[in-house]
């Protein structure tokens, strides 16, 4: 594996030396362990505070990998053999990629600061695609709107967009910033994980600006 200056991710994937192009367990595997381990990495040495922690989308930016696992019995799914479906495969490569680059990261200071720093600066960065998917999200609601509507919250945006809470923070952070986006009432007494979220903005209601 190796960290490039391309925008993209570039992974191949192989199960017993079968070309699985869409992924599957071993993938699943390796992309969570490296989002983990970069991620935890981050925290650790300061490079990053819990508001721009990064994401699988800014950890796998420019990341080139070939991962290929040999096991005895491979199944796939479906008819085809261009997704693995072993669920074992999964726990057996997110162990080892995370006690391998773990101990990468910690052996080789230098280039594990140039690596993760050029990970945080990506995170803090909201691609536009994410900013546009946060709006969408909130212009949506905002043409459904009934007698009651106040905004959409932060919780919700979350919840509809598919993104993660710190991405979907950072987009509308920038997006009220370019006053595309503004809030409205705030309320908070519905249950939430504050160990996932930050109340004072995921219950806070945004809308889409009509002049922006």
């Amino acid at each position: 594996m190796q960290w490039t200056d391309s925008p993209d991710d570039l992974l191949h994937t192989y199960a017993n030396t079968i070309l699985t192009p869409h992924g599957g367990t071993h993938e699943q595997g390796f992309r969570e362990a490296v989002t983990s381990v970069v991620a935890q990495y981050a925290r650790d040495t300061g490079l990053c505070d819990d508001e721009n922690i990064p994401g699988c989308t800014e950890v796998f930016q420019g990341l080139t990998a070939v991962v290929h696992v040999v096991i005895p019995d491979p199944t796939f799914a479906g008819p085809t053999t261009t997704c693995l479906d072993n669920p074992e495969v999964k726990a057996f490569v997110a162990k080892v990629v995370t006690e391998r680059l773990s101990d990468w990261l910690t052996c080789h200071p230098a280039e594990a600061q140039t690596i993760v720093g050029h990970v945080v600066q990506a995170a803090a960065q909201v691609p536009a695609a994410i900013q546009q998917a946060v709006l969408d999200v909130l212009t949506e609601a905002d043409e459904q709107q009934h007698p009651t509507y106040y905004g959409t919250t932060g919780m919700d945006v979350v919840r509809r967009s598919g993104l993660t809470a710190p991405q979907v923070r950072r987009a509308l952070t920038a997006l009220v910033a370019d006053a595309k986006v503004c809030t409205s009432t705030y309320y908070g007494d519905d249950e939430l994980d504050k160990n996932e979220i930050d109340p004072a903005w995921a219950y806070t209601f945004f809308v889409p600006r009509a002049d922006a």
